[in-house]
């Protein structure tokens, strides 16, 4: 399954506005994301991709064992694209990002994209009402802990309490 999804305008404006950038400098408006089933496929892509690239990899965010503050859980790799003859010359060293994340990362990332809409807030980049924002950060943890991370250990039974609370 495969899909396309344009990064929306006002999304490419507030980034630029937040990070003083200008849009050459930004590695995320050109990209691709890849959603396997679990997170040892996860693990093996990211792999394979680095060591049949041919592109010069950038930079390197592992977020599956390092969430975000928000709870988001994902890998990016940026590459600068490397061409394979004069006609792509135009393109050398432009930056593209490739997200790699398991299926119930995807999911917990799509609820909060989601919500955000719904609720008409932010949640994506931590803005927004705080019990949202606790709730997913809890959520991940938890799936955190389904995937197997060591991470997600501590806390397990507190966590569970909370998040029947936010719940309620």
């Amino acid at each position: 399954l495969t899909a396309a999804r344009l990064k929306q305008m006002q999304s490419i404006r507030k980034k630029l506005n937040r990070i003083g950038s200008n849009l050459r400098q930004l590695q995320d408006l050109g990209g691709c994301r890849a959603v396997v089933p679990n997170i040892q496929d996860a693990r093996s892509l990211i792999e394979a991709i680095k060591q049949k690239s041919t592109h010069e990899l950038k930079r390197e965010d592992s977020y599956m064992d390092a969430p975000r503050d928000s709870g988001y859980r994902s890998q990016h790799l940026v590459y600068a694209f490397e061409p394979r003859d004069v006609s792509e010359s135009g393109y050398q060293g432009r930056l593209i990002e490739i997200q790699i994340r398991s299926r119930i990362q995807h999911s917990w990332s799509t609820a909060v994209e989601a919500i955000g809409m719904f609720r008409r807030e932010a949640l994506k980049v931590g803005e927004g009402n705080e019990d949202w924002l606790r709730l997913f950060r809890l959520m991940s943890e938890e799936f955190a802990l389904v995937e197997g991370c060591d991470f997600a250990q501590d806390g397990q039974e507190s966590r569970a309490q909370e998040i029947i609370e936010l719940a309620n």
